[in-house]
């Protein structure tokens, strides 16, 4: 290939089959803006229905998805890469990369994939030349995997963009759940899923505890209704529980970072931990085998960050449930202790969570970035191949169970 251009043509590839609101979505909307001061950004995203995440973002290409019309979503790809002439092709979740290593293939154009945090892959591993990683957990379980021997890995934490505070909302929010002056307020954001009620239920610890301490506090489970069985079990718990309110309705959940000034104390995972930082709130994380979350300090921030701020992470023997206690009850204790937890998030953010760092570090990876070898040609057309046999086979079946 010819000498890359000191400005490098980056068409990053993120694939969709559901709603279109997952975390990755807003990490790549974070990322590309920042890129966009010292490279060329496109993005294709290939999807059942255009991703609502990605409405605003300029130079954006939207290809359908159908496992039925494989050899089309291929055309329209490279007759992007003939209109944009990218230097470089990115692609940004599992499905995208198996797409975008058949297409650097075809182009010999370098290839750089991100895996978006989550538990570490042990079958379907990200083999690419090049690949990002958000957490240490997967960077070291990836090192050891025997497939990826010959794949750089780089760890670039999930970063985020500065949020954009709504004080209107927030105060709407606190008047929708009953706040009154001298009340305190926990935030927990997130979908409510199963996947994250550890992480309610530590916050819901959390908000005991701090009422235990004389304070009026409630506890908001924020969030658009996933599993219906569990929004039906924390409604029953609202219920019963005046000062836990889950809040369900898009008036609040849709950007529902903007109301992080609603909140004193925030219980926060990947992207809305890093959010809450950005916004100056005492911010705690959830530990794995633990009843309440971690607060975010000196000496707990790299055990926490090594699984992405994820319900995963764990401190070790060092902070039994009574430590975790303590800093809790110190770090909420009076409005001077809420000032300095709230100063060292922002100065995190400051200095670890900014999109701009991890900006910088793509843009190196960038300048010695490879294409896909071709003579793992082979394996690349094997594995996009049995990946578009494995949903076809899932869509008859949901089909025949769901009778449609």
């Amino acid at each position: 290939m010819s000498e890359t251009p000191s400005r490098p043509r980056v068409l990053f590839v993120i694939t969709s089959r559901g709603k279109g609101t997952g975390g990755h979505h807003f990490s790549l909307r974070d990322l590309t803006a920042r890129l966009r001061a010292q490279a060329d950004v496109h993005i294709a995203t290939v999807a059942i229905r255009f991703p609502p995440s990605l409405a605003d973002v300029p130079d954006v290409t939207f290809i359908p998805w159908s496992p039925y019309r494989l050899p089309g979503v291929l055309a329209d790809l490279l007759a992007l890469v003939r209109r944009f002439r990218p230097t470089h092709l990115h692609s940004y979740d599992p499905s995208a990369l198996q797409l975008t290593r058949v297409l650097s293939l075809w182009t010999r154009l370098p290839l750089i994939h991100t895996q978006c945090g989550g538990p570490t892959p042990r079958r379907n591993v990200p083999r690419a030349p090049d690949v990002v990683l958000f957490s240490e957990e997967n960077r070291s379980g990836l090192a050891a995997h025997p497939r990826m021997a010959d794949c750089r890995l780089h760890l670039i934490a999930s970063r985020v963009n500065p949020v954009a505070l709504d004080p209107a909302r927030a105060l709407a929010l606190r008047r929708h759940i009953g706040w009154q002056p001298g009340d305190r307020v926990v935030l927990r954001i997130n979908r409510l899923v199963h996947e994250y009620r550890p992480a309610m239920d530590q916050a819901l610890a959390l908000g005991a505890l701090w009422r235990d301490m004389g304070a009026r506090v409630h506890v908001v489970l924020l969030g658009s209704a996933g599993d219906e069985d569990l929004v039906r079990e924390l409604e029953a718990l609202a219920g019963r529980t005046p000062d836990v309110h889950v809040v369900t309705t898009p008036e609040f959940t849709t950007q529902a970072a903007a109301l992080l000034g609603a909140a004193d104390a925030v219980v926060g995972t990947g992207r809305g931990l890093m959010e809450a930082a950005f916004a100056g709130r005492v911010v705690f994380a959830p530990v794995a085998g633990h009843a309440l979350p971690a607060l975010l300090a000196p000496d707990t921030v790299d055990a926490l960050a090594h699984a992405n701020f994820s319900p995963r992470a764990r401190l070790g023997d060092a902070f039994p449930d009574e430590v975790l206690a303590r800093r809790a009850r110190e770090a909420l204790a009076t409005e001077s202790s809420l000032a300095a937890s709230g100063a060292y998030a922002r100065t995190l953010y400051d200095e670890r969570f900014d999109a701009s760092v991890a900006a910088r570090k793509h843009l190196a990876i960038y300048a010695e970035a490879r294409p896909w070898p071709a003579g793992e040609a082979p394996e690349a057309v094997a594995d996009l191949g049995l990946n578009v046999l494995l949903e076809t086979l899932r869509r008859v079946r949901r089909a025949l169970v769901g009778g449609r």
